[in-house]
């Protein structure tokens, strides 16, 4: 971003985030904004021609086991006849909300 991040730019990017900048700290909060900037600008300057893209920072391989059909040899009758508390044709748990 070779233009520099003025207020009215920081005051649409609060209003986007929706959150509320204390008029104090714009100014400093300016220049930080333009000194991030500053390092995007120099990252331009790299030569990064002969290196391949890559979707993330590491090559991460899937370590859970393959999922395995498991046979309940109880019939699920049973099961549910066992079930503590049950309404109609429910199953009855404790409330998760209040």
């Amino acid at each position: 971003m070779s233009e520099k991040i003025n207020k009215q730019t920081l005051e649409k990017l609060a209003e986007l985030a929706r959150i509320e900048i204390d008029s104090s700290k714009e100014e400093k909060l300016l220049g930080d904004l333009a000194a991030i900037f500053g390092h995007f600008e120099e990252l331009k300057e790299v030569d990064v021609s002969g290196v391949e893209p890559m979707a993330g920072a590491a090559e991460l391989t899937n370590v859970f086991c393959e999922d395995k059909e498991i046979k309940c040899e109880t019939p699920a009758i049973d099961l549910i006849n066992a079930f503590p508390e049950k309404e109609r044709d429910f199953l009855k748990v404790p409330g998760v909300f209040e």
